[in-house]
């Protein structure tokens, strides 16, 4: 399911004319950073709990948590065929993929965009059925136009009642949550994540994407 909330960084080094052997040691070490970075930040700290998994070396996924806070890195090392004048070149590349958003706030606003529609169909379903009233008790014609604009209306009224109690009920999980430290801590370790991913990637080429948080129309 599409997280809201999510923000993503992706970094690779493109290792060259590198044999498997030599470029394999290279994203050893590279990944060697990234673990060390994890080991000094996060299994020190009772507060996080930390899952890693390891499909083969260098290709590893870490799942890091603080209570709703969510966020993984998955590093992969593996070959790539690019197309160089008369035939395919295989080369070697080692790529970081790193996530984080807040489960709770996901399912908040899941929540909300699930109100904001059923809102908007009950009132338009009350709108439609006030002007069959109004229609009936009046006896008058033009059926099809009344009814249009009464469903229209009251399902934009039942939209902007379920945003204005979306964002109520946003505004209170982000609190609860900022008190229980589950965005502060985990934002400001996303922050030294991608500062320590811009020191150890600076020198290679490569690949290079961030996706910042968008707004999830509830703030």
């Amino acid at each position: 399911m599409h997280s809201p909330t999510e923000e993503k960084i992706i970094r690779s080094i493109d290792f060259g004319q590198d044999d498997r052997e030599t470029a394999r040691q290279k994203a050893l070490f590279y990944a060697g950073l990234i673990e060390d970075y994890i080991e000094q930040n996060f299994h020190s700290h009772t507060a996080y709990t930390v899952n890693k998994t390891t499909e083969s070396p260098a290709n590893e996924n870490y799942i890091i948590r603080k209570g709703s806070g969510v966020l993984t890195i998955s590093t992969h090392f593996g070959s790539n065929r690019t197309y160089n004048g008369p035939g395919w070149r295989e080369h070697f590349s080692f790529y970081i993929e790193a996530r984080h958003h807040n489960e709770e706030l996901d399912t908040t606003v899941h929540i909300n965009d699930s109100l904001v529609f059923t809102l908007r169909i009950v009132f338009g379903i009350l709108g439609a059925a006030l002007a069959l009233a109004i229609l009936a008790i009046l006896n008058v014609g033009g059926t099809g136009e009344l009814l249009y604009l009464f469903i229209a209306f009251f399902a934009a009224m039942g939209g902007f009642l379920g945003n204005l109690t979306g964002q109520l009920i946003y505004r209170l999980k982000t609190a609860s949550l900022h008190q229980k430290n589950e965005i502060d801590a985990v934002s400001e370790e996303w922050d030294n994540l991608g500062q320590t991913l811009n020191i150890i990637f600076q020198e290679g080429e490569g690949f290079s994407f961030e996706k910042a948080r968008g707004s999830t129309g509830y703030e």
